[in-house]
């Protein structure tokens, strides 16, 4: 888990650095709100994977389309990142698909 959370953070770190820069939006409240969302994400992923391991592909399908439209709720919410309801689950939706391809590459 600490190691995903870890590859998690790192990329969607470096993903938030370069949109921030792009779209012009502050880079601080956007990583915070990343790194307190993604806590509370992965450890509602990695319980659901250990309560239902004999359904894992399952369970990790279902529970990625829940996190990432909660982690787009939860950017739009903070006031500080300046985001419209559609650009942070678009934004959320990004994050997650480039964490979730670069989980299938790295090694657990």
């Amino acid at each position: 888990m600490i190691r995903a959370l870890s590859w998690t953070l790192l990329s969607e770190g470096l993903l938030l650095l370069l949109l921030a820069r792009l779209f012009k939006k502050p880079l601080l409240p956007l990583l915070l709100t990343s790194l307190a969302v993604n806590l509370l994400t992965q450890l509602a992923l990695w319980t659901s994977l250990n309560l239902f391991y004999r359904y894992s592909q399952l369970t990790l399908l279902v529970m990625e389309m829940l996190i990432w439209p909660f982690e787009g709720l939860v950017y739009w919410k903070v006031p500080a990142n300046r985001l419209s309801l559609p650009a942070a689950l678009a934004l959320s939706l990004l994050l997650n698909a480039s964490s979730f391809a670069l989980g299938w590459v790295v090694p657990a």
